[in-house]
């Protein structure tokens, strides 16, 4: 499991690492971190939402002990909410409780943010100092948003 606490830290490191790359001209790599620092907030925010107090499951047996301790509806859930486990923004802005307010609230950082996935990682050029500023700004928006 990844504590929420570790989660709220990996999330403002990935912010930290991303700048830094930026700062050296590492624009695809800058916005491939970003990418991350939303990614691991959504899953704290999950975590919080439905109340999986050990942290967030990385493997299917973790996954079962939230399962096997529920006495609600919350077993269930998670069961259908294995989807979690993904990098899919959307997905992940979804279960976190949080679209609504992002989408009234930023609805153009989430934009800028939306079209990332794990796969940027085989970028060459692809995004110049302008663009990975904006997407960088975004994404602080967002994680900060979504971590306070």
């Amino acid at each position: 499991m990844i504590s929420k606490e570790n989660l709220k830290t990996i999330a403002k490191n990935k912010i930290i690492d991303s700048k830094v790359l930026f700062d050296t001209k590492r624009y695809d790599a800058s916005v491939y971190l970003i990418g991350y620092a939303i990614e691991v907030s959504l899953k704290y925010k999950i975590c919080k939402i439905l109340k999986l107090d050990n942290g967030f499951p990385e493997t299917k047996d973790e996954f079962q002990i939230y399962i096997s301790q529920s006495t609600n509806d919350l077993g269930n859930e998670i069961k259908t909410l294995k989807e979690i486990k993904n990098h899919d923004l959307q997905k992940l802005l979804r279960y976190s409780g949080q679209e609504f307010k992002i989408k009234n609230q930023f609805f153009n950082e989430w934009t800028e943010i939306l079209f990332w996935q794990p796969e940027l990682r085989y970028s060459i050029n692809l995004y110049n100092e302008n663009q990975s500023k904006k997407i960088i700004q975004s994404a602080e928006k967002i994680v900060d948003l979504i971590l306070n």
